[in-house]
């Protein structure tokens, strides 16, 4: 799952896995003095030879009163609008309070993970998956999504195992389409595993089934091995997979990939919230029993590393790159707005999940970006136009935005992310100004509209500096708005014309732009005469 999440672990009942080791057939292995098994690592009581079926003795959970039925209800039409964090959000709070009792709660935000596909989720939805089957073994839903849990983990032998336990224990369901797809998919796995020729002694693992006894804590989470007869394990490994301990929680949203140092914290006076910063130069609030994300506030420019609550007064304090260290407290109750807060916090989330899988070296680089401020200077932005900030090496490239018929500029900053007029590094220098009579349906309204569909549009692609950048979401909006009755807008036709006709905004602007490159230059040909010079004497 990675390192990128927020994790609580129970210290005190702390939870021990479930444990499946498959064979060709699920019997008991036989124990060896050290504790471990024959075919791999042993923990808790040995099922019975059905293995991964699923015993009939506990009774479905009981009917929802009304006020969880109507949160059950708005989660169900949150799934139907694909809002799927929302989705897991509403279940996640009836979980709570019908006290983690009710396998349809649990099934169902097993789907809303499975939907989401965020890092870890396909995890989170086995665990609830298991979690219903405990409460209901009828649960057929949360058997078959089981096996497609596994078979997404890449456990596809257990897939394969579990998936031939579902068509047993139901067998009206298999010859469905979902149940024949997902087989089909398992074997297409399988099979793609059996290049080397010798299918059965490489791929068909050997494995019993094991579980924690139900009586102990934490009986809904799990631990796969998969052993097959060439592979060895090393004594410490499998020492540490026996001693090692599931999470209660995992709280998402936030982004930790850039730094080391980021610090996750309790908050509350009854230690009631989990914070973290962000890569984003955000820092999170969860609640910490549901894992719902209740607040993200703006603390840094680029990134928030640590955040201290007070030990006895509501404060709580955060740092970052930004050379501040910032206090925050309770505001009262008035009608003025909170400039830090973040109000689409599903949105952010998102961005940082994107971020989280992005090009490494790339995000570096536009961190590095962000902080690249522009000295002094203004823009007059009062009609519609594009706007550019010269870049130290390439200042005929540069970084470009587009304005609104209002003079707000809107850039693709970075991954997933468009800037609203703060442009990423900097003030605008050059500009060059548009003619909105030229738009095909005429009028600031469609020149808005464009520029507002091609920024939504942005923030959900990755930025790529060679193919996919800043030029291309200008284009963009020219070709929405048909500028100049036009759709062949690209960033390689919109960088020469803008090089042609654009202008600086002042005398300052041009030093801005060019400047720092004509410096180079001399630098690298004054250093070049010198060696050449050197060289002849």
């Amino acid at each position: 799952m990675g390192g990128e999440q927020v994790y609580l672990f129970d210290l005190t009942f702390k939870q021990r896995p479930y444990t499946f080791l498959l064979p060709k057939k699920c019997h008991s292995s036989s124990e060896v003095p050290n504790g471990k098994t024959t075919n791999g690592v042993s923990n808790g009581l040995h099922l019975p030879a059905s293995c991964l079926k699923l015993t009939n003795n506990t009774k479905p959970s009981s009917e929802l009163p009304p006020h969880l039925e109507h949160i059950k209800q708005q989660a169900n039409d949150a799934f139907a609008r694909q809002q799927w964090t929302q989705a897991i959000q509403l279940y996640s709070l009836g979980i709570h309070t019908a006290g983690q009792s009710n396998a349809m709660l649990y099934g169902n935000r097993a789907a809303a993970y499975m939907k989401r596909k965020w890092d870890g989720d396909h995890y989170d939805a086995l665990r609830d998956c298991l979690k219903a089957l405990s409460l209901n073994p009828a649960h057929l839903k949360a058997h078959f999504r089981l096996a497609r849990c596994l078979f997404e983990l890449k456990y596809v032998a257990e897939a394969l195992e579990c998936l031939d336990d579902f068509k047993g224990k139901f067998p009206e369901q298999a010859h469905s389409s979902a149940c024949s797809a997902l087989d089909k998919d398992i074997k297409a796995a399988l099979f793609s595993k059996n290049d080397s020729g010798d299918a059965a002694r490489h791929n068909t693992p050997t494995f019993n089934c094991q579980r924690e006894s139900d009586e102990k804590k934490g009986s809904s989470s799990i631990r796969f091995h998969n052993f097959s007869r060439k592979e060895s394990i090393p004594e410490d490994e499998i020492i540490l997979r026996e001693r090692s301990f599931d999470y209660k929680h995992r709280y998402c949203g936030h982004c930790n990939t850039t730094t080391d140092i980021k610090e996750a914290n309790f908050f509350g006076s009854k230690a009631q919230y989990i914070v973290s910063g962000s890569d984003d130069g955000s820092f999170f609030i969860w609640e910490k029993e549901t894992t719902n994300l209740v607040r993200v506030l703006q603390g840094d420019e680029s990134i928030v590393n640590c955040l201290q609550p007070h030990p006895s007064y509501c404060f709580l304090a955060t740092s970052g790159i930004d050379p501040v260290v910032r206090l925050w407290s309770p505001r009262p109750e008035t009608d003025s707005e909170n400039g830090r807060v973040v109000e689409d916090m599903d949105g952010a989330s998102q961005a940082n999940q994107r971020r989280m899988n992005a090009d490494p070296l790339e995000v570096m680089l536009l961190n590095m970006g962000y902080r690249i401020t522009g000295l002094s200077g203004s823009h007059d932005a009062s009609d519609e136009g594009r706007g550019q900030h010269g870049g130290w090496f390439l200042p005929f490239i540069g970084h470009m935005g587009i304005c609104t018929s209002t003079g707000v500029i809107r850039d693709f900053a970075g991954p997933y992310f468009v800037s609203e007029d703060n442009m990423a590094f900097g003030k605008p220098t050059k500009f060059w100004k548009l003619d909105k009579n030229k738009v095909y349906s005429g009028g600031p309204s469609a020149w808005d509209t464009a520029v507002l569909d091609a920024s939504e549009e942005y923030k959900h692609r990755m930025h790529n500096l060679c193919c996919d950048n800043c030029h291309s979401h200008v284009a963009m909006a020219l070709n929405l708005m048909r500028y100049d009755n036009s759709t062949s807008w690209n960033m390689i036709k919109l960088c020469v014309l803008c090089f042609i006709y654009s202008k600086h905004v002042s005398f300052v602007g041009f030093l801005k732009t060019w400047l720092p490159f004509l410096m180079i230059c001399g630098i690298i040909v004054t250093v070049t005469l010198a060696f050449k010079l050197d060289h002849s004497v």
